[in-house]
């Protein structure tokens, strides 16, 4: 309850020789420790496996590339740049590489560095959605004590990069008014072309954010909504005009979402041979919507690719929805939008993962499981509030 919040957020004040000072209560200084110590303990963890664990060819892909763009070896989406992939991820870390250094361990800890900002904007969001510092704590510890979240986050690939740009957006959503929705809408404008510029495939993510910001605000929202736009389009123009043709089939490529929306006629189809190559990967592709479906729920995919490998994430979401059905929907609003936009990341990546590489979810799913952590934090704290 917000009384008790206040509460307990109240100093109290002791007397020790005659000088009072204030200390926090006992109970919150508990809950502070609790943070820390969990923090702590990813930070050995993280650090002990961005040195210790094996790399692969597409980490190897990331640490080479970025290095020969900011060295100015190769140009982006030159004549002999084979890339199908946005920039801002090499970018970014060849500028990291370019001052620390470009050895595999170095290019880790850019990952590393960026999950303990992530951290801080997922406690800053617990807190600003009303959960006191055991929620945000519980949140941490689903969020990055996981086989999967320990192995990505502790390499050179775009996941925390991602993770943080849509935790910043997040984060501005959360707090947008109508009175001071523009320097909002900027800021969000910023964020979103960038995580666009990092994954294509963010972009259910961007929709996203612009119809939260449309619920929250009503139509005065539309301009900003249009600034944007505006702000995407224009630097998306920019890029394209500078690096032509390659970086506009990188960019306008969704992974595995182009080719749902071409089966489904909702597309021309531009990539014709993009299905006939990525059926080079792991899995052939299914032949139908009824095989597609099939494939996605196969035992060995959701039992060992995902519930194994993302098992505090997959019980804190479930968790969450029990919490829906027993509390209610109405009460719980952001709790159902965090567990709603879990699962239904969690599906996307699912299915559509069949189009491309069907054992490649279990890395997939590190873009999206930030949201059960939210979702897990929010459910121990109504949890708290009722008293069970």
């Amino acid at each position: 309850p917000e009384s008790g919040m206040r509460a307990q957020l109240t100093p109290q004040a002791n007397e020790i020789d005659g000088v009072t000072k204030a200390t926090l209560p006992e109970g919150l200084r508990w809950d502070i420790v609790t943070l820390v110590a969990v923090v702590a303990a990813w930070l050995v963890w993280a650090g002990f496996a961005a040195i210790t664990q094996g790399t692969w060819l597409d980490e190897t892909n990331y640490i080479v590339r970025a290095w020969w763009y900011v060295s100015g070896l190769e140009a982006p989406y030159g004549e002999t740049d084979a890339v199908r992939y946005v920039p801002l991820h090499f970018l970014a870390l060849g500028f990291w590489q370019s001052l620390f250094g470009h050895d595999v361990i170095t290019s880790r800890l850019w990952s590393v560095v960026l999950t303990g900002f992530n951290i801080c904007l997922l406690i800053a969001l617990i807190r600003r959605l009303g959960g006191m510092w055991w929620a945000a704590a519980f949140a941490v510890l689903i969020f990055v004590f996981s086989e999967e979240s320990t192995f990505y986050f502790s390499s050179a690939a775009p996941y925390a990069l991602v993770v943080f740009l849509q935790l910043s957006a997040l984060n501005v959503v959360i707090d947008i008014e109508r009175g001071r929705i523009w320097p909002r809408s900027i800021m969000l404008g910023v964020l979103l072309t960038a995580l666009y510029l990092t994954r294509v495939e963010m972009a259910p993510f961007m929709a996203l954010i612009l119809v939260t910001i449309l619920v929250r605000v009503g139509k005065p929202a539309l301009p900003a909504i249009a600034a944007i736009g505006a702000i995407f389009l224009s630097t998306y123009g920019v890029l394209a005009y500078l690096w032509g043709r390659k970086f506009i089939f990188a960019s306008m490529y969704l992974p595995a979402m182009s080719e749902m929306l071409i089966r489904v006629g909702a597309l021309p189809d531009s990539f014709p041979n993009a299905i006939r190559f990525s059926q080079t990967t792991y899995y052939d592709q299914p032949g139908s919507w009824h095989a597609l479906i099939q494939s996605a729920f196969r035992l060995e995919i959701v039992r060992d690719w995902v519930a194994w490998h993302h098992l505090p994430q997959v019980v804190a979401a479930l968790f969450a929805v029990v919490t829906l059905m027993a509390f209610g929907l109405s009460r719980l609003k952001w709790l159902l939008f965090f567990t709603a936009a879990y699962w239904l990341g969690l599906l996307y990546y699912l299915v559509a993962g069949q189009l491309q590489c069907s054992a490649c979810v279990q890395a997939y799913l590190n873009y999206v499981n930030y949201l059960a952590a939210i979702a897990g934090g929010l459910t121990l704290q109504a949890i708290l509030d009722r008293g069970v």
